[in-house]
């Protein structure tokens, strides 16, 4: 009962792990919202769920595929909770005005342009706003992931044709690249995640994206 009452709120290195998501590439960025949008429905039901309505959904270990309330899962339920308190208005998203007064209360010295470019980042769908997927991308510590078969989830999203690689068309279609800059992003990922460069990514190539600044 103690544990249910707990009360989460935001800390410092949340705020870290949010401003380091600043620094990676669109690619890596776009691969990590996959991630959560999949750790969402997991652990909350999806982006919109309400916190009494958590699913009775499971990630497996990858050691030996025993059931567990693992790291990873324990931290998106926690950031669920955060992110609920920061929704003062109950709307289902955050503003940069409200991420910035949390920052405020637990002493973290920002400017309110900082935190613009912040939200900006993490905003993928550019409506000015953070709904939980998009907070959970950027709030997530990656290397929980490897432990679980979350990964390999979100890697079958990009392998469309089920032949166990990515190629570089796999990408543009699920990443909706269109841009000529988003063209010269995706390739200078590929040059860096690519290891025996045959331009496809397997599946130890794709976890390199979780272990480097990309």
């Amino acid at each position: 009962c103690a544990e249910a009452s707990t009360t989460h709120t935001l800390d410092t290195m949340m705020v870290t792990h949010l401003q380091q998501f600043q620094k990676w590439g669109s690619v890596k960025k776009a691969i990590t919202l996959q991630l959560a949008k999949h750790l969402a429905i997991l652990t909350s039901g999806g982006p919109n769920a309400k916190p009494n309505e958590v699913a009775n959904n499971i990630i497996r270990s990858k050691s030996n595929g025993s059931v567990v309330k693992n790291e990873l899962q324990e931290r998106a339920l926690t950031l669920r909770s955060i992110f609920d308190s920061l929704d003062t208005e109950k709307t289902g998203t955050i503003t940069a005005v409200q991420l910035m007064e949390a920052m405020e209360k637990i002493g973290f010295s920002i400017e309110q342009d900082e935190v613009n470019e912040m939200v900006s980042s993490l905003d993928a769908d550019h409506n000015h706003l953070l709904d939980y997927e998009e907070f959970l991308a950027g709030a997530l510590r990656l290397q929980d992931a490897e432990q679980t078969d979350m990964l390999e989830a979100v890697f079958s999203q990009f392998d469309t044709n089920d032949d166990g690689l990515i190629s570089m068309d796999e990408l543009r279609i699920v990443l909706n690249v269109t841009s000529e800059e988003d063209e010269e992003q995706l390739k200078k990922f590929m040059l860096e995640v690519d290891i025996d460069g045959n331009g496809e990514l397997d599946y130890m190539e794709f976890l390199q994206v979780f272990g480097k600044e990309l």
